[in-house]
């Protein structure tokens, strides 16, 4: 009789060519297409090998075919590559999570994969741009990973000046510029984002460009035109979601209008901070009340609420502090999923008690800026 162990052996050699051949065939058609369909639901394509990815079209050949099929690009939502190293995983999953050093680390390593023939190159540019978000990351404090995370954006353009990944190279490029203060370049970089989101139809595109237009020109001080640029914003987007189809672009284009509409809200409040003007205070304390009534979208909306209360609240701070800390603190307690709007409730609520003043208040307002930095800590407030 033939001992087990040698007909296992022998078993092993006769399947380990066609178990190996078979997993090499998994592994190059392995990539997975998510896009949306003509009705704007979100589809996918598994077990195919993406041959070309840009935001016009994308190619790719389907197991067991020899010709290739093609996707318009710009409906395209993500492409997972099944080849990707382990690495650029857990630098995938780092960024996702914050952890921008060890984020920026891993998908640096990740680029030897390809060097060394066992990953294709798609990896030079998803590495160069995620980890390009990684270093905006810890720019934002250190302000020495700038220029390194500009460098990581424009060698991915290089590398595919029509990268799917568009929109976070130009967003990125936004930041940085931003964080330098080098406002005619962040512009320029989310006016070319608008530009192509208009060349090939992609309407978030368009929106997310002239979202950071505006943001910049609030940054930079310039309260009119950024006043402007947040009206026109959310009328660009109400247009879009008249065109609309699906869900899920439906959703994010109303999510797009309301975060604009209550941005116009703040820069009217930033413009009377800064002139002072009474005419201005009451210009911007109009506008948060009367924001509800605008739609019945914005009446539905937490983030629209907590954000009347905080700019009202804002409005009557210098003048009326006790009044001031009521909204607040309603803002905070009330309206809690509107993580955005809860911070910078927690952050004003402690400028409201510092200038109440005497023991009780200043305790208070030190546990609002420990509530905000411990359940917020990504928030802007937080880093005030």
């Amino acid at each position: 009789m033939i001992p087990r162990t040698l007909v296992a052996a022998a078993l092993i050699v006769l399947l380990a060519g066609p178990l190996q051949a078979q997993e090499k065939e998994d592994r190059e058609y392995g990539d997975l297409i998510h896009f949306l369909d003509d009705e704007g639901n979100i589809q996918k394509i598994k077990g195919v090998r993406v041959a070309n990815a840009t935001y016009e079209k994308v190619s790719y050949v389907s197991r067991g075919r020899a010709s290739r099929s093609e996707k318009d690009g710009s409906r395209v939502l993500s492409i997972a590559y099944g080849d990707a190293p382990r690495v650029y995983q857990t630098g995938i999953v780092a960024l996702s999570r914050e952890m921008y050093q060890k984020a920026a680390e891993d998908l640096e390593g990740s680029k030897a994969a390809v060097d060394a023939g066992f990953v294709r190159p798609w990896l030079l540019e998803y590495a160069a741009v995620n980890k390009g978000l990684a270093l905006t990351g810890l720019a934002a404090r250190e302000p020495l990973h700038i220029a390194d995370a500009i460098k990581q954006f424009e060698e991915a353009l290089k590398l595919n000046p029509k990268s799917i990944l568009f929109a976070d190279i130009q967003l990125g490029l936004v930041q940085c510029y931003s964080l330098q203060k080098k406002w005619d370049k962040a512009k320029a970089a989310a006016e070319a984002l608008t530009a192509v989101g208009e060349a090939i139809k992609q309407p978030l595109w368009k929106i997310r460009g002239q979202r950071a237009v505006a943001d910049a020109l609030l940054k930079q001080e310039e309260y009119i035109q950024a006043v402007s640029a947040f009206e026109s914003l959310v009328s660009s987007a109400q247009r879009e979601l008249k065109w609309a189809k699906g869900d899920l672009l439906r959703t994010t284009l109303a999510k797009q209008e309301i975060e604009a509409a209550v941005a116009q809200g703040w820069s009217k409040v930033a413009m009377a901070e800064a002139s002072g003007s009474a005419s201005d205070w009451n210009k911007a304390r109009a506008y948060f009340e009367g924001l509800p009534n605008r739609s019945d979208t914005y009446r539905g909306s937490d983030e629209v609420a907590a954000a009347v209360l905080n700019g009202i609240g804002r409005c009557l701070l210098d003048k009326d502090p006790r009044a001031a800390l009521l909204k607040f603190t309603e803002a905070e307690v009330s309206h809690f999923g509107a993580r955005t709007e809860v911070a910078r409730a927690l952050y004003l609520k402690a400028k409201a008690l510092q200038k109440l003043g005497g023991t009780r208040n200043r305790r208070m307002a030190e546990q609002a800026q420990k509530d905000l930095r411990e359940f917020y800590p990504g928030s802007e407030w937080a880093r005030q």
